[in-house]
């Protein structure tokens, strides 16, 4: 009779145990289809990007235009500058900085806005520069339309 009990004991640790394994690999299958049906929808919303922006490029019909420029000001010859836009997304910008006749501002490199439109340069103000207010400009295009905005550089005594 105890050996008959003790197998059925053994029988209901094996069900059990066997139960448990069963639920863990449904656990496995149902975290591993979320995985693939999420993987399956993050693949859906990037091919339904337009095809401009795939290509990084504005749509056909965006329009240049300068919604914000924000730069550190006052500074200092010999101290550091950045300006950061943000314009129309993928618009090709440049940037020039008019200091004092007869010094020439920084060369900074033409550059394209990401996908946010934001667009931004650093540059050093030259030690040669006088104290006074000086202008930065910056022109944006985009689909053959043009923006353009300045601000003041205050340059101060360190």
């Amino acid at each position: 009779m105890a050996d008959k009990t003790h197998m059925q004991r053994a029988g209901r640790v094996i069900s059990v145990t066997t139960s448990v394994i069963a639920i863990a690999l449904i656990v496995a299958a149902i975290m591993w289809g979320a995985t693939i049906l999420k993987d399956a929808i993050a693949n859906k919303q990037k091919a339904n990007k337009s095809s401009a922006q795939q290509q990084n490029q504005a749509p056909a019909d965006a329009v240049a235009a300068i919604k914000s420029t924000s730069i550190n000001s006052p500074s200092y010859p010999g101290g550091y500058v950045s300006l950061i836009a943000i314009v129309t997304p993928y618009s090709l910008c440049n940037i020039a900085v008019h200091y004092q006749p007869g010094l020439a501002g920084p060369t900074l490199d033409q550059k394209t806005s990401n996908d946010i439109g934001q667009v931004s340069w650093s540059w050093i103000v030259s030690k040669d520069t006088q104290v006074g207010s000086w202008p930065v400009y910056l022109t944006c295009e985009v689909n053959n339309t043009k923006a353009s905005s300045s601000v003041n550089l205050e340059v101060n005594n360190q």
